[in-house]
């Protein structure tokens, strides 16, 4: 008897194992990747498009445009929600390469959603965390193994509490779509 519980513990621990969510999306689950309700597919459609983003979004309530990166030129759309999108162009005429940054207030990646003040917990039962270069703690999800470009899920340890939901493409190491 002792024997079969030792088993079936044994498989159950592997099982549990085996089948434990990674943090790495394919292109498909990213794109199904919902930043306040807008799937990532979505979002990169527009391509900086400001009459595309208009029709999806409504209109921000601001707009900033910066120097540097890959075609030295950035901008950023923010709306009234906190929801943040940038884009970096490639040839500083036009912005086309998409989003390369969206802070969000709201995810639902791998079917788990979670929210800025919420908790992190189910989160971190079902995937890994990690400890970011800053000292934060924080669940990433690398979108195909392309470390250039999590998706990075902050929260603090004290009460995992969710504080900051963010997607940012690292401009020397562009991931295209």
């Amino acid at each position: 008897m002792k024997k079969i519980l030792c088993f079936a513990v044994t498989l159950l621990a592997f099982t549990s194992l085996t089948f434990a969510q990674t943090n790495e999306l394919t292109k498909e689950q990213l794109y199904r990747t919902k930043f306040n309700n807008y799937t990532f597919k979505e979002l990169i459609e527009t391509q900086s498009n400001l009459s595309k983003i208009n029709k999806l979004l409504g209109f921000p309530d601001s707009i900033r445009k910066g120097k540097g990166g890959i075609g030295e030129g950035w901008v950023r759309y923010k709306f009234s929600t906190g929801f943040v999108l940038g884009f970096i162009d490639m040839n500083s005429a036009e912005f086309t390469i998409g989003i390369n940054f969206i802070r969000a207030s709201e995810i639902t990646v791998k079917g788990i959603s979670a929210k800025v003040g919420s908790s992190a917990d189910t989160l971190l039962k079902n995937f890994t965390p990690i400890t970011l270069s800053d000292g934060n703690k924080a669940i990433q999800f690398i979108p195909d193994g392309n470390t250039c470009c999590p998706i990075t899920i902050r929260y603090t340890p004290q009460d995992n509490s969710i504080t900051y939901i963010t997607y940012k493409v690292d401009a020397k190491k562009l991931y295209t779509f």
